[in-house]
C-alpha cells in the first residue's frame, strides 16, 4: 500500500505483516548499495502511528524524495483538456504512436 503521508513531501509503502516488511528492508537496502539512494527511510509500527492514527501496519518504507502518478487519471486528464480545446484530431492521436491502419492491411 503507497500513501500519501500529510504534512511531509514523499510516500511510503507499508507492510501488513513481518514478511513484507522484510522485502521493504530488502529494497531500502539495495536502493541503497546499489544506486546510492539515500532518501528512503525505514519506520516501524510507532512511527506510522503517528502519521496514520492506526496500528495495523507493521512498518513501512518512507521515500521523502518520491511521489506518485496515476497513468489512468493521467491519460483521462489529457483527453478532458483536448476534447474542451477541441483539439481531439489526429495529430494529438500521432503524438501517443497511434497511427491510422491502410484499409484492408492488418
Amino acid at each position: 500500500m503507497v500513501f500519501n503521508v500529510i504534512g511531509k513531501k514523499g510516500y511510503a509503502t507499508l507492510a501488513l505483516n513481518e514478511r513484507r516488511m522484510d522485502d521493504l528492508i530488502e529494497m531500502e537496502k539495495a536502493s541503497h548499495a546499489t544506486f546510492g539512494y539515500d532518501k528512503m527511510q525505514l519506520w516501524d509500527k510507532a512511527k506510522l502511528k503517528q502519521h496514520l492514527g492506526s496500528d495495523i501496519y507493521v512498518g513501512g518504507l518512507y521515500d521523502s524524495n518520491s511521489g506518485h502518478l496515476h497513468p489512468l487519471n493521467y491519460c483521462l486528464g489529457l483527453a478532458k483538456s483536448l476534447l474542451r480545446f477541441r483539439r481531439a484530431d489526429l495529430r494529438a492521436i500521432a503524438c501517443c504512436g497511434f497511427s491510422r491502419k491502410k484499409s484492408g492491411s492488418h
